[in-house]
């Protein structure tokens, strides 16, 4: 009885632990490699198991997402200025307006950037006009191609905050074409990576409110939007994946 009460205790443990590391990770826009299943989540599986239960949208992501690691690797094989084209791209991918990548040599701070229109995006439809025809958030970003042993430092996010004060206060040296940010605009501040970052970067990133990605984050998103994987046969495919990033062929 005691072994039997033991054990219990041993799953009931095992299971919270696979529910919080998955919720962890949907939070943080992170993958997971196994998950429990079952009435009585009496079971594990791989998290890309095609469970036909699902609603058609997730069966697809946990499809796609078999290529995370392969993307991962496309991501860091880019040169540094392909890698901040490939950041100007995933603000296309969340719709934004012509966004913007700055000069490789001359960017001042700021990698790339972009307005988001709130029209059409607060739950009610204003067809001739309306307060969400009104609003709109500057996306500025700067993006660094690492690799995992080079993690990200608290300087260079010290260095996005400084350089996006100084182009909305007007006191920066550098121009940045069409990036015209008046004193009250509301602005995101993003920082992207194919490495990791610094604890103390994290933390930095956290109490400042920049929405940071590192190298799994966005190679998660990358795969749930199908970038580079082929719709019909489920493959990734390098050439589209640069076309799907604005890289254009080798």
């Amino acid at each position: 009885d005691s072994a039997v009460e033991e054990a219990v205790q041993i799953l009931n443990e095992v299971q919270r632990t696979r529910r919080d590391l998955q919720r962890s990770a949907q939070v943080a826009g992170t993958d997971w490699t196994v998950e429990i299943y079952g009435t009585g989540d009496e079971y594990l599986r791989g998290a890309s198991f095609a469970d036909l239960s699902l609603p058609e949208r997730e069966q697809e992501i946990r499809r796609q997402r078999r290529h995370v690691n392969v993307i991962l690797s496309e991501l860091r094989a880019l040169t540094p200025e392909e890698f901040e084209i490939a950041c100007t791209s995933i603000l296309k991918l969340i719709d934004c307006r012509d966004p913007v990548t700055s000069p490789l040599r001359d960017d001042g701070g700021i990698d790339f950037y972009g307005r988001l229109q709130l029209t059409g995006r607060l739950g009610r439809k204003f067809p001739y006009g309306g307060l969400d025809g009104k609003v709109g958030v500057w996306l500025i970003g700067q993006a660094k191609r690492y690799k995992e042993s080079n993690p990200v430092q608290t300087a260079a996010v010290r260095e996005l905050v400084g350089s996006v004060e100084l182009a909305r206060t007007r006191g920066a040296i550098h121009e940045w074409e069409g990036l015209e940010l008046s004193p009250f605009d509301a602005i995101v501040q993003l920082f992207f990576t194919t490495g990791v970052f610094t604890s103390g970067a994290e933390k930095l990133l956290q109490k400042s409110g920049i929405v940071s990605m590192n190298g799994n984050q966005l190679s998660v998103f990358l795969s749930d939007c199908g970038v580079g994987i082929d719709a019909n046969n489920d493959l990734f495919d390098s050439q589209q994946f640069r076309l799907g990033l604005g890289l254009g062929k080798f």
